[in-house]
């Protein structure tokens, strides 16, 4: 939905093509309600006429496949383009029910009824798929509902970039304050400890600085990834040598499911490798690990090491369901008979076992669909908050 002229977001169009996919990998993440929109064109994979496709409100019988044209000052996209792109697009498997070809010229009357005629075509042909041509202001128009993204495409230029520098100094103060508070509770609870004399070996700073990740986590989990990341790396500049690989492991990891949810995955997957370095030996560190091989493309190497971590950790599901993922990802249809029997009825196992069997073009996905339904959507695996 586009919205009104008043609260229009303007921005340049950007210059390189990777910096326009960049942002439209966010801008589609929020207009399909689809975190873990997956982008081809990485580690030698084929791109099938679209830079990525994603499904509409989790819905997997509803792909929707997109194309970023990036054009020069003057250029426009050609009909020539889209119908080879869309030709390609047309032969993906899972068959595709939207396909979208997005550029950063001005918008063409001419090629939306191609895109038009290319819909009919198809109808008559029996194939229902909905074909659309948008050039940048639309592009904008779609940017304007979404504010996250207009700062991701242009963050100087935005004109929410006053707003959110005053509310960016309002979480820096409040974060001060809780700095503050964290440091009090930890000393009370090390001064109640010693009185005591406990033996416990739990840090009671780590208990105090827990619950201010805590609070972050969940903020970010709430749809405010932008302000969480900020408090936590306020945090980090606040953690020393003193503090324990755990505490590391846990601000570094909820910084990189922040980068992720506001579409920088090379960034999300670089913080993912530090955190894991703190924390190798964390169930959670393993599954961190796992997803940032994912995000850089190695999916063989992700499946593979996953089992390995499987053994150590044989009841631990996230990490389960990223195997399962990476092994589809890597042509791998039956990932899941490799996966521990207690978790192969696991939500997130379930989930990417059928989406395999669906690429790989075997219709028992159906029945065990209809048999494993259970009346709730599924949650994404790709962007799982950490704990």
């Amino acid at each position: 939905m586009s919205a009104s002229a008043s609260n229009q977001v303007h921005v340049p169009r950007p210059k390189v093509w990777q910096d326009f996919e960049k942002g439209s990998a966010l801008l589609w993440r929020r207009i399909l309600s689809d975190p873990s929109i997956h982008r081809f064109g990485r580690g030698g994979q084929k791109q099938h006429g679209m830079d990525m496709r994603g499904y509409r409100d989790g819905d997997t019988g509803r792909i929707v496949g997109v194309q970023c044209k990036c054009k020069g000052q003057g250029k426009r996209a050609t009909e020539q383009e889209l119908r080879a792109d869309f030709e390609k697009a047309l032969k993906y498997e899972p068959k595709l029910t939207e396909y979208f070809f997005t550029t950063t010229a001005d918008d063409d009357a001419p090629l939306s009824t191609v895109a038009d005629k290319l819909t009919e075509e198809q109808r008559l042909l029996g194939r229902n798929i909905v074909v659309r041509a948008w050039g940048w202001g639309t592009i904008e128009d779609e940017i304007s509902a979404h504010p996250d993204v207009a700062l991701i495409f242009d963050p100087n230029h935005s004109p929410t970039a006053g707003i959110q520098s005053e509310r960016h100094d309002d979480v820096m103060a409040m974060q001060k304050l809780n700095l503050v508070a964290t440091r009090e509770i930890a000393a009370i609870l090390l001064a109640k400890s010693a009185s005591e004399g406990a033996s416990s070996s739990i840090d009671p700073r780590d208990v105090a600085l827990d619950a201010e990740i805590d609070r972050y986590r969940d903020r970010a989990n709430r749809g405010k990834p932008r302000s969480a990341m900020d408090l936590l790396l306020e945090l980090q500049k606040a953690l020393t040598d003193e503090n324990s690989g755990h505490i590391w492991f846990r601000v570094k990891a909820n910084i990189a499911h922040c980068l992720l949810a506001l579409g920088d995955e090379v960034a999300a997957a670089g913080m993912l490798e530090e955190a894991v370095a703190h924390a190798p030996e964390d169930p959670k560190a393993a599954a961190n690990a796992i997803l940032a091989m994912m995000l850089r493309g190695d999916h063989g190497k992700a499946f593979d090491q996953g089992l390995v971590e499987l053994t150590k950790f044989p009841d631990n599901e996230v990490l389960a369901g990223y195997v399962v993922q990476a092994g589809g990802y890597d042509g791998v249809v039956d990932a899941i008979d490799r996966i521990p029997e207690p978790l192969k009825a696991s939500e997130a196992v379930r989930k990417y076992h059928l989406i395999n069997l669906r690429n790989a073009g075997d219709p028992t996905w159906i029945d065990l669909a209809r048999r494993g339904r259970g009346g709730r959507r599924e949650r994404r695996i790709l962007q799982a908050p950490c704990r």
